[in-house]
């Protein structure tokens, strides 16, 4: 047989093994997200009493070139229905353009506020070193952090406080985020839908089960003796904040999940700005992995549900490599299949994942959409769906680069905010050039799967075209996006 044909089977073979097994992972995924699903349907713990005197309370701030967004912070955090003797708001500025001075001319209005202005020149650990500098002259008992688009309700500490305060060994108690923008466009529309089903289903399905989970880093209120039981914020990955939740729990503290009490935030709007934020989780998510999965299995306070749980929650971000391989290897088979006989009975495993995953959704939206209008939210999420499964796989390409990296990349890795815009008129320097090279990379797979779709019409052989129909749309947009957005 000639060396050719012998490589074409060889890959073929690999092709069959790399899709079987993706297409397993992925759909031990999604029974794993029903799981939490399922447990997310338990009550919430019921809401405490407040206390007879409240405690003091340090507001964090972290801030970098925000300019747009800053004024809305900071009004929403001056007006915070708390006892102003017992809250004081550090403003931890590391800004290096002129959202400094307008920090200053904000807070001036302001002077019944106790406001601790700080500014750094180095912005040495990034995130987690701002933070860490605050709490050296940080006066409360317990640290809440809001990043900077995000606008508070004058009653969130109040609401939040007192689950905190009635459980001696939770490290932090985490609100939900809701979206200030979640209509602007099929961005913030993808976004927001995930974000709902992260906090209502995975973080409260997760702690309703007894899970580890994760402080996500802004909206939420912590214990400071448990910051530094823990060891204090460190910048050795891009997510400080889940690096600090496992240590916390690996030392014996718990988490409070309280979805029901939220902060609205800002969605990214541009491709570069959605680009940057899951980079940076994505990248971090591995880091994270690297740092943990072995404190886990030998955490002896732990059970082995717990453990097991703890390591998918550290690997998640690998689904996008895993959806990535699965739709390299479909394009492979695709060709295959015509010439070698392959047996993809069991294709119709994957049915079985992607009809849970939906349920799942459905469960997120019953969550959040408590209203009279619920019944119209839950008929039209197929459709949103439609839209969202091809644009969240998508950006596998981009998210498969920050896994990659954050495995072996041993590094600091500098942390690049996600830009916001505040009022959608407000565009100077708030975008960030994705990479044009990952853009061209989206294009061409996205023309791979249209040469696919196209064979399969012209042959009349439409195994897997659905499937590449869906990876020709999210391929195709998520790539024009970034390779022609503007500044």
């Amino acid at each position: 047989m000639p060396f050719l044909d012998v490589l074409i089977q060889i890959i073929c073979v690999l092709a069959f093994i790399i899709y079987a097994i993706a297409l397993l992972c992925i759909v031990i995924y999604c029974f794993i997200e029903f799981w939490l699903a399922l447990a997310s349907l338990k009550k919430e713990t019921p809401k405490p009493q407040p206390p007879n005197e409240w405690p003091f309370v340090t507001l964090q701030l972290p801030i970098y070139n925000e300019q747009f967004v800053v004024e809305r912070l900071l009004k929403h955090a001056a007006a915070l229905d708390y006892p102003p003797d017992k809250l004081q708001i550090q403003i931890l500025d590391d800004s290096t353009d002129e959202t400094s001075d307008f920090i200053h001319s904000i807070i001036r209005n302001f002077p019944h506020v106790n406001f601790e202005y700080i500014h750094r020149t180095d912005r040495s650990g990034y995130k987690a070193g701002a933070l860490a500098n605050g709490l050296q002259t940080a006066t409360g008992e317990y640290i809440a952090i809001l990043d900077a688009d995000f606008a508070v309700q004058p009653s969130w500490l109040k609401e939040a406080l007192p689950y905190i305060l009635s459980d001696a060994k939770a490290a932090f108690v985490q609100t939900r985020w809701a979206h200030l923008n979640e209509h602007q466009n099929a961005l913030t529309w993808m976004q927001a839908l995930q974000l709902d089903t992260h906090f209502t289903v995975e973080q409260f399905g997760r702690n309703r089960s007894g899970f580890l989970s994760q402080f996500n880093g802004t909206a939420g209120i912590w214990r400071r003796q448990a910051i530094e039981d823990a060891g204090g914020w460190k910048s050795r990955t891009l997510i400080e904040d889940m690096d600090l939740s496992y240590r916390a729990q690996l030392a014996g503290y718990h988490t409070l999940i309280v979805p029901s009490i939220t902060v609205a935030a800002e969605l990214p709007s541009v491709i570069s700005g959605l680009k940057s934020q899951q980079y940076r989780w994505n990248k971090g998510g591995a880091q994270s992995a690297r740092l943990f999965l072995k404190d886990i299995w030998t955490a002896g306070h732990l059970s082995f549900f717990q453990k097991l749980h703890a390591s998918v929650h550290c690997l998640a971000s690998s689904v996008f490599s895993i959806i990535l391989a699965l739709c390299l290897s479909s394009l492979v088979l695709k060709w295959a299949i015509p010439e070698f006989s392959i047996d993809l009975s069991y294709l119709i495993f994957g049915f079985s994942g992607t009809a849970v995953l939906i349920l799942v959704y459905f469960v997120s939206t019953f969550h959040v959409k408590k209203d009279k209008h619920l019944f119209l939210h839950l008929l039209i999420l197929p459709f949103r769906l439609l839209v969202f499964f091809p644009l969240a796989a998508g950006i596998a390409i981009h998210n498969s680069a920050a896994v990659w990296s954050g495995w072996f990349d041993t590094t600091e890795a500098e942390f690049v905010r996600t830009p916001k815009r505040g009022d959608s008129s407000n565009k100077v320097g708030y975008n960030i050039e994705s990479s044009q090279i990952i853009g061209f990379l989206e294009l061409f797979l996205a023309a791979c799967f249209a040469t696919s779709v196209a064979h399969s019409f012209w042959s009349g052989s439409y195994l897997f075209v659905e499937f590449h129909i869906a990876m020709l749309i999210g391929f195709g947009t998520i790539g024009l996006m970034t390779v022609f957005e503007r500044r």
